[in-house]
């Protein structure tokens, strides 16, 4: 005879344990769900902090570049500066230089030999460049025409437009010039300056400026340094402005003598005395010049010299192995006080 089992609810105790199971698995998955939170932060907060630190990295590298170009500068006891002076023009110093976790770099652009941008190591003398505030309007309007590509009218008027804003009276006295007059009726106004330009993309305010135009002729301006235009330095654009603008009104001969002063130059030649003569008489060789090519270089002499005072460039800091955190320094320096008048970073 077979015995009838009779169906018992679930005990009280199994019922309990499911629950704490059940629990348990929750909690499981929470704190997995958080540790991957936490996680991804802290891997995010890491990668963050380590950004942060090349980046400052690279900043620090970047100042080391400028500042070992000012030591350089300051202990070089020439006369005068040329292309050969070792920290204006150096590769092996200042490109790529090692140092610490990473390297510098500092270098600018200018008018290679053959009138092409050529990249060079080192600081360029803010004298190789026109300097809006103490350019003469002659020289400005030949420097508009050489570089900026403007007809002889044109050039005249915004020349005069460059002067009326830097000076001091509120009298737009030539042709094509600009005051408060003018200014004030644009939309929207401003007022003329009337004092020296602050940094050359200032220009742009200046009536008869276009944007297009400024980015021609912003590599070859400036407004730190005496004003005088150093011979030894000065690529092929700002010497043929000069000598246009010194009387040179045969093509002819303002064109043969920048390439005979450029071929002096890229055969070694320097001008090291302020009584500079002829080419024919500095070392390195000499191309010479005769006529009309001599009397032209005496009066480019008046507004010359062969040493700079005030130097620029870009520096570069980069971290070793983390070629995207880069710092980049535009910088201006005055050797003589030994003191930096621009700098920018980013």
């Amino acid at each position: 005879m077979k015995t009838l089992r009779q169906n018992r609810p679930p005990s009280a105790t199994g019922a309990f344990g499911g629950s704490v199971l059940i629990l348990a698995l929750w909690t499981l998955f929470f704190l997995a769900a958080l540790a991957i939170a936490v996680g991804t932060r802290v891997s995010s907060g890491i990668d963050l902090a380590r950004r942060v630190q090349d980046d400052t990295t690279a900043s620090y590298l970047a100042r080391a570049g400028v500042e070992a170009v000012i030591l350089a500068a300051a202990a070089d006891t020439n006369a005068w500066d040329g292309l050969d002076t070792p920290w204006l023009n150096d590769e092996k110093a200042y490109k790529d230089a090692p140092l610490g976790g990473g390297s510098f770099s500092v270098s600018y652009e200018m008018d290679g030999p053959q009138g092409k941008k050529q990249v060079y190591y080192g600081v360029t003398g803010e004298e190789s460049k026109i300097n809006i505030n103490r350019a003469s309007r002659e020289l400005l309007k030949a420097f508009l025409e050489t570089a900026g590509g403007l007809d002889a009218m044109a050039a005249a008027e915004l020349a005069a437009a460059l002067c009326d804003w830097r000076d001091v009276d509120h009298d737009p006295g030539l042709t094509g010039g600009a005051e408060n007059s003018y200014y004030e009726t644009l939309d929207p106004s401003y007022r003329c300056h009337n004092g020296e330009f602050e940094s050359v993309r200032e220009a742009l305010l200046v009536k008869g400026m276009g944007y297009g135009l400024f980015l021609k002729i912003e590599p070859y301006m400036t407004v730190y340094g005496t004003g005088k235009v150093n011979i030894n330095t000065a690529g092929a654009v700002v010497m043929r402005s000069v000598a246009y603008s010194c009387g040179g009104q045969n093509p002819v001969t303002c064109e043969s003598f920048v390439a005979k002063l450029m071929a002096f130059r890229s055969a070694g030649g320097v001008f090291r005395e302020p009584a500079f003569g002829t080419m024919a008489g500095q070392s390195g060789g000499g191309t010479g010049l005769r006529g009309e090519e001599a009397r032209l270089f005496e009066k480019i002499m008046g507004v010359g010299t062969h040493r700079s005072t005030c130097f620029g460039g870009t520096a570069y800091g980069k971290v070793k192995g983390h070629e995207t955190a880069q710092s980049r320094i535009d910088f201006v320096f005055d050797r003589e006080r030994m003191s930096k008048l621009y700098w920018h970073e980013r």
